[in-house]
């Protein structure tokens, strides 16, 4: 069984670790894909959080390829699995139940080897191309989470890491031939609205990217920080298609946004990168050392936060927290089970904090929304998070790509999990609840999700209870959030946050003030 430890559990929720500076595209042969496919299988049996039938995988993956390159065709049965080319069989595996991840990647090797083949000459795919369809295919057949990285897709992102590059801070997802914006880490150009989530990428610079890889694609958008970039997008619900010019911005910078508010300091956190947890304790220092004013408290926003780096979160939940658990996590793999407790000072030196949250909010922000609010420290408002409460590491491959894995799950100071049914809020602002219904409840002693309700145990399969777990807070179905203006008038209005956090179990000690 491979071992991994305790740096690589800590290398990533969302985002990839990087692999070697020199990382670069290995053509591929027959032997090179059986070593690849023997790998990936290898480590899906050690380390992948549940167990997998591998004849699955490996049919997943050459359909896959089926689907890239017609007119190959895979049929796959309970014990075999047939590849041809048009209406010529060029391949049967056939397995018993104990078949390995070396017969597999056997298998696979000659079933690709005879597929390339099968085209002429001119018009057949690369080893190479075949290869990273296949692995393509055999992560879809985990669970959505899992993803594999080409060498050239890796070699790209150690290059923009290596040399700082400037990039936008956003993440691109895939329609059809074309690559659509979707979630906005950089704060600056999240509050610009420049560009905007659901934005369709034309041109950049006056470069088509239509059918470009996605490591090409962040190829053309980095350069140096600070420089602009002119972005062609189609919008929705604009007719002709709009030019915008950005600024990149630091890899792995502008996270994080405080602002004071009057007598509160509003913190947004868009995500957790490398330089998050200290930018976010810079911000802190840099606001109450300059100001005069007493806070009443902080809001953190995390609404959107779709989680990143492991590491990264521990440490901004050990931002706020002085002592108690953050979290534990375990899998099949025994490098899995860790657990991270705070040991560190509190930064906001005990000033009442408020957190946002919302159906986007997920991976790493749930936990440390959890943690802060298992141990007293916080009060939550908003919606039900999202529910991945799951771990992935990235694995180095043979062709110098990388197989990200899901093999953990958090589990909360509480004790439960987080996956599928997410962190319910301390106070509840979603469905058809008005600001002042809530606000009523809130002041009369009621209108909070007790802690018994939020960390009862429920069985992680049982559908229907998380179904009715999740929608005691359900969604709501206009456009309004005030969760920002309630927490404004929980912090601001006397005893009411005092008041909340009684009710809920909590403890809370009179802040600093600044």
């Amino acid at each position: 069984m491979k071992s991994i430890g305790l740096s690589s559990l800590l290398a990533l929720i969302l985002s990839g670790c990087a692999g070697s500076p020199n990382s670069a595209n290995v053509e591929m042969s027959p032997e090179g894909i059986e070593r690849l496919t023997n790998v990936a299988l290898t480590d899906v049996q050690d380390i992948y959080l549940k167990e997998t039938n591998l004849a699955d995988l490996v049919a997943a993956g050459l359909q896959r390829v089926a689907e890239d390159y017609p007119p190959a065709n895979v049929d796959a049965s309970a014990q075999s699995i047939r590849i041809s080319h048009g209406d010529t069989e060029l391949h049967l595996i056939a397995w018993d139940e104990s078949a390995d991840a070396e017969f597999w990647s056997v298998q696979t090797a000659l079933s690709l080897e005879r597929l390339h083949g099968a085209f002429p000459a001119e018009t057949a795919p690369s080893f190479t191309a075949l290869s990273d369809s296949f692995m393509i295919g055999l992560t879809d057949g985990l669970d959505g989470r899992n993803r594999y990285y080409s060498p050239q897709e890796v070699s790209s992102r150690i290059k923009r890491q290596r040399d700082a590059t400037g990039t936008l801070g956003i993440n691109l997802i895939s329609k059809g031939s074309n690559w659509q914006v979707g979630r906005i880490y950089s704060t600056d150009l999240l509050e610009s609205q420049l560009l905007q989530s659901g934005d369709v990428l034309l041109e950049i610079d006056g470069t088509p990217v239509s059918r470009l890889e996605v490591w090409e694609v962040f190829d053309l958008l980095a350069g140096e920080a600070g420089s602009p970039v002119v972005l062609k997008v189609d919008r929705p619900g604009v007719e002709s298609p709009t030019l915008v010019t950005v600024s990149r911005r630091e890899y792995g910078g502008d996270t994080v946004s405080a602002v004071p508010d009057g007598d509160i300091l509003d913190i947004l956190v868009t995500v957790f990168d490398r330089r998050t947890a200290d930018d976010l304790r810079s911000s802190l220092r840099r606001v109450t050392d300059q100001s005069e004013t007493s806070y009443a408290g902080i809001i953190l926003d995390l609404r959107g936060n779709t989680g990143g780096l492991l590491y990264t979160s521990v440490e901004v939940a050990n931002t706020f927290m002085k002592e108690g658990s953050i979290l534990t996590t375990r899998g099949r793999h025994p490098d899995s089970f860790q657990f991270f407790s705070a040991n560190r000072k509190d930064h906001a030196e005990g000033l009442p904090i408020v957190v946002l949250a919302d159906g986007q909010t997920g991976s790493g922000a749930e936990f440390v929304i959890a943690a802060l609010q298992d141990q007293g420290r916080a009060i939550v408002v908003g919606g039900n998070s999202f529910g991945s409460g799951s771990i992935q590491t990235a694995l180095r491959l043979p062709n110098r790509g990388e197989l990200q894995l899901t093999w953990a799950e958090m589990y909360t100071n509480g004790g439960y999990s987080l996956e599928n049914r997410g962190v319910l809020p301390t106070v509840c602002t979603g469905g058809e609840q008005s600001f002042d219904s809530i606000l009523a409840e809130l002041r009369s002693g009621g209108g909070i999700i007790d802690r018994a309700t939020r960390t009862r145990e429920i069985d992680p399969d049982d559908e229907a209870a998380l179904k009715a777990h999740r929608a005691l807070c359900p969604p709501r179905n206009d456009a309004q959030d005030f969760s920002l203006e309630v927490a404004k008038t929980i912090l601001q209005e006397p005893g009411l946050y005092d008041q909340i956090m009684a009710l809920d179990g909590g403890q809370h000690s009179a802040a600093a003030t600044h």
